[in-house]
Formats: C-alpha cells, structure tokens, sequence
C-alpha cells in the first residue's frame, strides 16, 4: 500500500546526509513534437534538451550523469 512519509524539522529527509556521488549533467529527450515540447518546458523552466525525430519509433530518453567514477551516459 503506498504511503507518504512527512519529514519534520527535527527529522530531516536521510538523502541530505548522504555523500553526493552522482549529478545528473543532461537530459535528453528524443520525440517527434519538438516545438510542443520545448514550448512547454520553457513555460515551466525546465532545462532539458530535445531532439526532434522522424516519428514515434525514434523516441526516447538519454542523461549523462556525472559520478565518481567519470561520466556515464543513459539510454532508452
């Protein structure tokens, strides 16, 4: 059953103890509607890059992802 966990004050979140071993450098979206979507992003001020393709069969994610062992890049 899924269920929301609220942090208090006196609690904070276990991710902000962590070490910081990965950053996501970039985020790629590959999709047939380019303009509809970087319209939509910059509206809501989310820096993404988006590559226009031929049809649906092309579309998909990519990030590059920095961590301690160097750059590792992410696809679908």
């Amino acid at each position: 059953m899924p269920f929301l966990i609220e942090w208090g004050a006196a609690t904070p979140h276990p991710a902000r103890s962590l070490a910081h071993q990965s950053r996501l450098m970039t985020l790629t979206i590959r999709h047939a509607r380019r303009a509809f979507l970087m319209g939509l992003y910059d509206r809501l001020g989310i820096d993404v890059v988006v590559q226009e393709v031929a049809d649906s069969s092309g579309a998909g994610l990519g990030a590059r992802v920095s961590t301690l062992a160097g750059d590792v890049s992410l696809t679908s």
